[in-house]
């Protein structure tokens, strides 16, 4: 949970930085946080629940209840792969010039 926690709040501070810094920020480290941002939240509010409420039929019987979930959870998880995708590109991405956050 460490790593899944931490991103998210690396992230939030590279958000904070990017908007409130006295020099010129790229704004695509700012997309790239938000995207990170936007799929981390997915989890959290989407498929998070959708594992727990599936988990905790408590019939044992997960295979028959995941027809229920699996359109949801499928969507949700295409959703936050794409801006994972999204958040990697935009932070890894070079950025010339002065500023903290430049590589």
């Amino acid at each position: 949970m460490i790593p899944f926690f931490g991103t998210a709040a690396a992230c939030g501070a590279v958000a904070v930085v990017t908007a409130t810094g006295s020099q010129a920020q790229s704004p695509i480290r700012a997309v790239g946080a938000a995207a990170y941002l936007a799929g981390w939240a997915s989890t959290m509010l989407v498929n998070g629940p959708l594992n727990n409420r599936l988990s905790g039929n408590g019939s044992g019987q997960t295979d028959l209840h995941w027809h229920i979930y699996e359109r949801a959870w499928s969507r949700a998880n295409h959703v936050r792969a794409v801006l994972s995708f999204v958040g990697a590109a935009g932070l890894l991405i070079p950025v010339q010039g002065p500023g903290p956050l430049n590589v």
